[in-house]
């Protein structure tokens, strides 16, 4: 197990479904982590499958966003 980085809310204007939420703020936290110097995350997620289909066959500019390293630069 590891070690509670972060903790935070942050509001959204709009309506969003909750699963589209919950993605936003994961790809927020993964870029705070890196920017913390954290390579290594454990998430725990509610969304985990929707992640995986944008990961594997969703929009190309996250899969170059995350896959690519361009999230920690």
């Amino acid at each position: 197990m590891g070690d509670l980085l972060l903790a935070a809310s942050k509001g959204l204007h709009g309506m969003f479904s909750p699963k589209a939420t919950e993605i936003y703020a994961t790809i927020l936290g993964l870029k705070i982590a890196g920017q913390m110097g954290h390579h290594y995350v454990i998430l725990e997620m509610d969304a985990k499958e929707e992640f995986q289909f944008w990961l594997e066959g969703g929009p190309l500019w996250l899969f170059d966003v995350l896959v690519n390293d361009k999230l920690f630069s």
